[in-house]
């Protein structure tokens, strides 16, 4: 059994960086909010991210929460 490597996909139609598997961009997600914290940056509660389904790429992506109060 090896390890294998998930990069994200950088060449789709909407220009954003994709990922194939929900699991993946969660835990692309969680890696943002611990550096952010780390680094001294913004609060992660201050601005907070979703994972969501694209339609025009057909993968997922990390953006902001746009719902009021986020998740």
């Amino acid at each position: 059994m090896g390890f294998k490597l998930n990069i994200p996909r950088q060449k789709t139609p909407c220009r954003k960086v994709s990922y194939d598997r929900k699991r993946d961009a969660e835990a692309a997600m969680a890696a943002i909010r611990t550096f952010a914290l780390h680094a001294g940056g913004p609060d992660p509660d201050g601005h907070l991210l979703n994972v969501y389904w694209c339609m025009d790429c057909e993968s997922y992506h990390i953006g902001h929460d746009r719902r009021k109060g986020g998740v």
